[in-house]
């Protein structure tokens, strides 16, 4: 979690933290604890990777199974105040959002309110024809091939937002290929809440953050006051300067919009990996992989991205180039795990 969009400080960090750690960590399960050349190794990644990009500030944490083996906070919180960030600090994570709503939407699956492989014509009403044949599966795996909806303006609701494009081609015939775009998240919260029969803040309040005892969840909506936040600010490329506190309308929630501190996403990510969201065999059996028609996966599994490296699979997903979340594990012992936010 940092606050200046360096995507490529994020790939440094991800690549380094996985090569020098995740292989030694998932290798041998038996040692929970890093040595202090790891951990040196560590802190110079996140100090010449700051140094080398102009990162701000950053937060950082690592886990081998539920276990924290590491973290660290540098920079500033903001660069008026000089303050340090710690894991009480509050950062917007945006797509990362993703993460908490493809959780609320397996805790639906396993209540029996709503299956994966149904279509979207039999979850959400009043869908063009064409829509109403993609399942709700291959929309949260970026399979639908739907043009994007997302722009501004906003519109006040997600009916409207939506209705803006239904005329539009496909982007490629359903289930096809693979294409990231808002709009399977906003008909996956319209799916999710006429299932359940309630607000999408409703069920990530009672079913995650009073389950894993968070306590800093914000959604950045208009007028919204948000506590211990850090400044967002862009590269040079971006225009430099703030960013300032984007605003979304609650229809985006299940796809952006969400502010976590790294104690409450480190408490999530423990939560999530002790199988207190749902049962570790139901993420299991979700963090397979996509299949398309030629053979190949989606860069999405069922709302996570998705990606292997030689026995290892590793779920996640980024947000704003700014924020990552990714859990490895090795798909022969898939209970050894390293997760690295």
């Amino acid at each position: 979690m940092k606050t200046l969009a360096t995507s490529w400080f994020k790939v440094v960090v991800m690549a380094c933290l996985f090569a020098s750690l995740c292989g030694q960590v998932l290798a041998q399960p038996g040692s929970q604890e890093l040595s202090a050349d790891q951990r040196t190794r560590l802190d110079d990644i996140l100090i010449d990777s700051q140094a080398l990009y102009g990162t701000i500030g950053y937060s950082v944490v690592l886990l081998a199974g539920a276990e924290v083996i590491y973290e660290n906070h540098g920079g500033v919180v903001d660069q008026v105040s000089g303050a340090a960030p710690d894991g009480s600090s509050v950062y917007p994570v945006y797509s990362a959002s993703k993460l908490l709503f493809n959780v609320a939407l397996l805790q639906a699956v396993e209540r029996q309110e709503i299956a994966l492989d149904a279509t979207l014509g039999t979850l959400v009403t009043d869908l063009p024809e064409s829509w109403q044949q993609v399942s709700l599966a291959t929309a949260i795996s970026h399979a639908s091939g739907f043009p994007e909806y997302f722009s501004r303006p906003f519109e006040l609701t997600a009916r409207s937002a939506l209705e803006r494009v239904f005329d539009e081609p496909f982007l490629f015939e359903r289930g096809t290929g693979s294409r990231y775009t808002q709009t399977n998240y906003a008909l996956g919260r319209l799916a999710l809440e006429r299932a359940s029969g309630q607000p999408y803040e409703t069920l990530l309040a009672q079913g995650q953050a009073a389950v894993a005892d968070m306590s800093d969840l914000e959604f950045s909506r208009e007028g919204a006051h948000i506590d211990n936040a850090v400044t967002s600010y862009q590269s040079e490329a971006e225009g430099g300067g703030s960013r300032g506190m984007l605003y979304w309308m609650p229809y985006h929630f299940s796809g952006t919009g969400l502010n976590l501190s790294l104690d409450d996403f480190t408490l999530w990510a423990q939560a999530l990996v002790r199988g207190r969201f749902v049962p570790r065999e139901t993420l299991l059996e979700h963090w397979q992989g996509f299949a398309l028609p030629d053979g190949g996966l989606s860069r999405f599994s069922h709302g996570w991205e998705f990606e292997q490296h030689g026995e290892f699979t590793g779920v996640g997903h980024g947000g704003g180039g700014r924020v990552v979340f990714r859990h490895y594990f090795d798909a022969d012992a898939p209970d050894t795990s390293v997760t690295v936010v």
